[in-house]
């Protein structure tokens, strides 16, 4: 193992730099030791304004990375390994009584006056993760010495601006910092609304359909490629909205390397940004396709459909259509050349569904299949100036 002395993190000259030096424990204790920063630690600590006191340290004082190695800046993305110290910073505090304490603990092995003269910082080395280090010490200070540590000590790439204190304490010596990892709990996904109850006769609406066939699912996973399983976000969150977000989880649990995380991240980037052209419909018809749901929405079953079901809302509804890779595709009259993959995927399914203020779902085909329908039967199309389109068959 390393000794502590030799430990290497990074130094800037300010926060601009973007060049960093690699350098120990050893020599920061010697650089705050022999105070070779202390004209302007004095500024610093002439300045009674907080904020003004700031400015001067950021635009004047070097600083280190003491939890790692930074290249190219000391952003987390120029994290380039761990050194395995971590920075505790005690403020507001009786400097003689902190640092007596400090030097007291046994895992001490660097503690100085910090630039403002109105805290403590110090260097603690320990094994593990650095943000479960970093609760386990938050812990053991504030139970041991009633010490409150700052918080953004747990940020990796914290800053730890260099001071000026003859009587600065190191002990190259000092023990490792050893905790017992807290056991994260598992996410859990959100529960299924309770299933709601129809009076008998009445119209079906699309969640009770969609909880009745979510009940049938057993292992299936219908989710299938990335692009399913987004276009299955997509469908619940035009027609539930935050409400959707359970029968999402729902849907993915099935998939091998689901994770509840992912899918809220997910269904939150599609809250954020809608897609209604992706309707309820797209996911009855992939429950449909897995036989889960049958064509009235019944969940499907060795029973088949109940006698007593009510009328369906999407009996009449035709199958999405297919693509035939080798069906000519239709032309554009704008452009005069035929459709290019992203102007068809603009226009997605060849319908959609819509509601009107009764409740009732409506039909809405496509214009780039109705085209290619027509097409088919030997309709040619054309179009004037005005953009008016014909249909002519000859």
């Amino acid at each position: 193992m390393t000794p502590i002395s030799d430990i290497e993190f990074s130094l800037f000259n300010n926060l601009k730099d973007v060049k960093p030096q690699r350098i120990t424990l050893f020599n920061l204790y010697w650089e705050i030791k022999k105070c070779k920063v202390e004209s302007l630690i004095k500024k610093v600590r002439a300045q009674k304004d907080k904020k003004e006191r700031d400015k001067l340290k950021a635009k004047n004082l070097p600083s280190v990375t003491l939890s790692g190695v930074f290249e190219g800046g000391h952003g987390k993305v120029n994290f380039v390994e761990a050194s395995f110290l971590m920075q505790i910073d005690f403020d507001g505090v009786d400097t003689a009584q902190t640092m007596r304490t400090l030097v007291g603990d046994p895992h001490t092995a660097l503690a100085f006056i910090s630039p403002s003269g109105t805290g403590i910082k110090g260097v603690v080395r320990y094994e593990g993760e650095h943000l479960a280090a970093f609760e386990a010490l938050e812990a053991y200070y504030l139970e041991q010495y009633g010490l409150v540590m700052d918080k953004n000590c747990k940020d990796i790439s914290r800053l730890c601006y260099l001071s000026a204190d003859p009587d600065v304490y190191y002990n190259p010596d000092a023990q490792i910092f050893v905790f017992e990892a807290k056991q994260k709990k598992a996410a859990k996904p959100p529960a299924l609304p309770p299933a709601k109850r129809r009076q008998t006769g009445a119209r079906r609406s699309a969640e009770e359909m969609l909880q009745e066939a979510i009940g049938r699912l057993g292992g299936t996973d219908i989710t299938g490629t990335y692009e399913d399983w987004m276009k299955c976000a997509m469908a619940l969150g035009s027609e539930f909205g935050e409400a959707g977000r359970a029968y999402f989880h729902a849907l993915s649990r099935n998939y091998p390397e689901y994770s509840p995380k992912e899918c809220d991240r997910k269904y939150d980037d599609i809250l954020k940004n809608p897609a209604r052209e992706v309707t309820i419909a797209y996911l009855f018809h992939r429950l449909q396709d897995f036989g889960i749901m049958n064509r009235a929405g019944d969940a499907a079953g060795k029973r088949g459909r109940r006698k007593d079901a009510p009328p369906p809302d999407v009996q009449d509804i035709p199958p999405p259509v297919k693509k035939d890779k080798n069906e000519p595709q239709p032309i554009n009259p704008q452009t005069g050349k035929p459709y290019t993959r992203d102007e068809i995927k603009k226009l997605h399914n060849f319908y959609t569904f819509s509601k009107d203020k009764s409740g009732e779902i409506k039909l809405r085909l496509k214009r780039i299949h109705i085209i290619k329908m027509l097409k088919k039967f030997g309709y040619s199309i054309y179009q004037n100036d005005n953009l008016d389109i014909a249909f002519v068959k000859v």
